[in-house]
């Protein structure tokens, strides 16, 4: 039965994947600016990340006071900027399951360049080589906040699996 119910931890993961799988299809298929892209998702994501955060200021603070420990204005803007995995804040916890969204949000933006730098499904394996490469370096040095890097090879492996369907690998 843990087998069955630990599935879900793999969930974020999957989702990396789905995200660079999406974003390459859309960027593939549209033609708009890169400022247009990043507007429709700045406005699908940020509003309701802003509103998560701010509930959770406003609970963690007020109601339950259970902020965490060195929890200071920095920590919070941490958390604004989006900033949370790479600027490491000592016991700061991030906020329920707002840890991974300053991921999606950098995944997002390098996006574009990404799409203009990879055209092939040979490409797109050398870019999975040197983003599992940086994610065992991150995983070594990196002291648990520059997390970006450690899901990096999830976000590529969308892409791999998108020009594997496209040039039929």
């Amino acid at each position: 039965l843990r087998t069955i119910t630990n599935i879900g931890a793999y969930g974020p993961e999957l989702f990396f994947i789905i995200t660079g799988y999406l974003a390459t299809l859309e960027l593939s298929r549209s033609r708009e600016s890169t400022l247009k892209y990043y507007y429709k998702r700045a406005i699908r994501i940020l509003p309701l990340y802003y509103l998560v955060t701010l509930f959770y200021f406003i609970t963690e603070s007020f109601i339950w006071g259970s902020l965490p420990e060195g929890a200071t204005l920095w920590g919070w803007l941490r958390e604004v900027f989006l900033l949370n995995g790479f600027v490491n804040m000592g016991n700061w916890v991030n906020m329920g399951g707002t840890w991974s969204i300053h991921i999606f949000v950098a995944f997002y933006l390098i996006a574009p360049f990404l799409f203009k730098l990879v055209k092939t499904f040979r490409c797109s394996v050398i870019l999975f080589a040197i983003s599992y490469m940086l994610m065992r370096i991150t995983m070594y040095y990196g002291n648990g906040w520059l997390n970006i890097f450690v899901y990096f090879p999830y976000f590529v492996m969308g892409i791999m699996i998108l020009f594997a369907e496209k040039q039929k690998k």
